[in-house]
Parts: C-alpha cells; sequence; structure tokens
C-alpha cells in the first residue's frame, strides 16, 4: 500500500508546471506520465515508467524511462537513460534483478538490470 502511495505522490510532483496558465497542447506536452509500477516481490521497492514528451520541428514522440523507488522515501533513481525508451519493468522473483523491454540494440527486446545497480545486458 505504502508504494502505492508513492507512486501516486511521484505523479503529482512530476507532473506540477512551474506556474498555472491556460490549457493549451502545448501547455500539456509539458507535463511528464507516470506509469507501469511494478513492486519488488520484498514490497521494499518500486519501479515505474516516466514519459515526457520530444519535440524537434516535424517530428514528436514520447521518450520513457524507468525509475526506481524505495517505499520509504529514502532513495528515487533514474535507472534507464539513453535515446530509446525503456519500458514494461518486471522484477525477477528473487528481486535481485529488474527486466525491461527495449529497442537500444535495434529491435524490441528485453534487458535486464542489477537492481543495486551496473549496466544492463540482453
Amino acid at each position: 500500500m505504502k508504494a502505492i502511495f508513492f507512486l501516486v505522490l511521484a505523479t503529482v510532483a512530476l507532473a506540477l508546471p512551474a506556474s498555472a496558465q491556460e490549457w493549451t497542447p502545448e501547455f500539456g506536452m509539458q507535463f511528464k506520465n507516470v506509469g507501469s509500477p511494478a513492486i519488488s516481490p520484498d514490497g521494499s521497492m518500486v519501479a515505474f515508467t516516466v514519459s515526457e514528451a520530444l519535440m524537434e520541428g516535424e517530428k514528436s514522440e514520447h521518450l520513457t524511462h524507468i525509475w526506481m523507488a524505495a517505499v520509504d522515501g529514502s532513495w528515487n533513481p533514474q535507472f534507464t537513460f539513453g535515446e530509446k525508451s525503456a519500458t514494461s519493468p518486471s522484477f525477477s522473483p528473487g528481486g535481485r534483478w529488474l527486466a525491461f523491454s527495449t529497442s537500444r540494440s535495434g529491435d524490441s527486446q528485453i534487458w535486464v538490470l542489477p537492481v543495486h545497480g551496473c549496466e544492463a545486458r540482453s
């Protein structure tokens, strides 16, 4: 239950704009979307995705990366980085690994990342 509360709190914090203004499509693109929560088997961590809109000229897309948070609020690092999105976080049964989907090597594949840091591998 704490993990769900923290996820809702993170959603609100990431979505708040700097100042209130009239709603426009451009204004709406400033908001980050939080979703795909995955709770660790022991309930101490939650992994989730944060998506942000990227608009460059005629190109418009969303970039999604995975973040991790301790349910006690002690840490909240971004876990994936780069120009390719990472989605669908899922903990291994023992909670030592986080699996996710990404196309960083060309085709969409499942990659794994140790929960306590290191480099991801396919």
